[in-house]
């Protein structure tokens, strides 16, 4: 197992949460309820910690490597589900295959957690939609639910969520899924964000989405805009927060959220636009993280990262640096992500064509959103979650290339 910054905290709170049942970052008698993380992940920890103590790495490890199994197993039956038993099949072993979600299953991070949350809450919801079952579809969103509080970036998909009843069956029949839906997602996800009311007076589920949005996505558009670097562009931020307003909000990050979206509206193309072009980020092969499971001070020979820093003779040198087996992982590394992505692309034609407008929603506009929300924050771990979607879309693709093939032949 592998741990980044991130990893610590829930380490953590996981501890608190295990021993004396609070989400704190400090144990009782003093008592300092936790806004900037939500509690599914540091929950999932503290499972373990009884039998493994405060750091149960190990254990983890093998547990979300169980769960990134399970997740292909889910994938080659949505792929079924959706399609048929070729795409199914395919589907699934592409998801067995993807090299970054494999990789992530080893770091004590929420991606393989999160992305059990999004495949298990679908299954649901389609079965559901299938029989007719309004109460699967809301065991359904309790799965949403339960994945918004793992990471909170689930919290906006809730729309696109609601849209696949509706895309899916008439409105008469749509409502009472769309509402169990609803239902299900608010009953874990509201009840955090009214514990965030009752502390600090904001219904939200964390404070990290408006650091991130201060810290990253408002940071980033000044810096394209202006012609600025990165840190520059954050201090001049710093800057305006100085003199921006306090008020009365107790929520922690108040302020930053405000300026950051004051900014953001202010200038609402450039930002979609460079927002964007930060997000192609998560289609980076991921070698940082590879490299950290062999040796956690090795990511620094990323020959990816080394090169877009304009450092031709250092990149090559990281190139030479490594060993025949990371090179060849790595190549793979490559080749999936760039085999991914065209698929899928092709797939996603191929939806378009049919009409498929529920499998769109499904397969394409839930991952395009999920990857272009981090913005300059994204990376290839970024990726992990949607591989199971973008595997039954290049499934497909696949699927489709090889069909004109085969009709190709017989008509030579």
């Amino acid at each position: 197992a592998i741990l980044g910054s991130d990893a610590r905290q829930y380490l953590g709170l996981a501890a608190n949460l295990a021993r004396y049942g609070v989400f704190s970052e400090v144990p009782p008698p003093i008592l300092e309820p936790h806004a900037l993380r939500t509690p599914g992940y540091p929950a999932f920890i503290a499972l373990f910690v009884p039998i493994w103590g405060v750091r149960p790495l190990g254990p983890l490890a093998v547990a979300q490597g169980i769960v990134g199994a399970l997740n292909a197993v889910g994938v080659a039956v949505l792929g079924c589900r959706l399609f048929d038993r070729r795409v199914g099949a395919l589907a699934g072993f592409a998801c067995a295959l993807a090299p970054i979600s494999v990789v992530m299953t080893g770091y004590a991070y929420t991606e393989t957690l999160f992305a059990a949350g999004l495949v298990g809450g679908v299954l649901l919801l389609l079965t559901g939609l299938d029989r007719g079952q309004w109460w699967l579809s809301g065991l359904g969103g309790l799965a949403f639910g339960a994945a918004a509080l793992i990471r909170p970036i689930g919290l906006p998909l809730v729309p696109l969520l609601l849209a696949i009843p509706l895309a899916r069956l008439p409105l008469h029949r749509a409502w009472r899924h769309a509402l169990a839906l609803l239902a299900g997602f608010m009953l874990l996800a509201g009840a955090w964000m009214a514990r965030s009311y009752a502390h600090f007076g904001r219904f939200s589920l964390s404070i990290v989405g408006d650091l991130n949005l201060y810290y990253y996505n408002a940071a980033s558009l000044e810096a394209h805009r202006l012609g600025i670097p990165l840190d520059e562009a954050r201090a001049q931020l710093d800057e305006q927060l100085a003199s921006w307003p306090a008020g009365d909000s107790l929520w922690p990050a108040a302020r930053q959220g405000s300026l950051a979206r004051a900014t953001i509206l202010a200038h609402p193309v450039a930002f979609a636009w460079y927002n964007g072009l930060d997000a192609l980020n998560s289609f980076r092969p991921g070698f940082s993280f590879l490299l950290g499971l062999f040796d956690p001070s090795a990511a620094r020979r990323d020959v990816v990262a080394v090169f877009m820093s304009g450092d031709i003779p250092a990149a090559l040198a990281a190139l030479r640096s490594q060993a025949a087996l990371i090179l060849a992982l790595e190549g793979y590394l490559l080749l999936f992500v760039a085999a991914l992505v065209v698929l899928s692309l092709v797939g996603l034609v191929v939806l378009l064509i049919r009409k498929k407008w529920m499998e769109v929603i499904l397969l394409a506009l839930i991952p395009a959103l999920l990857l272009y929300l981090p913005g300059i924050a994204s990376n290839a771990r970024f990726r992990a979650p949607v591989e199971p979607f973008l595997a039954i879309l290049a499934a497909l693709g696949l699927d489709a290339i090889l069909s004109l093939l085969r009709r190709r032949d017989k008509a030579l």
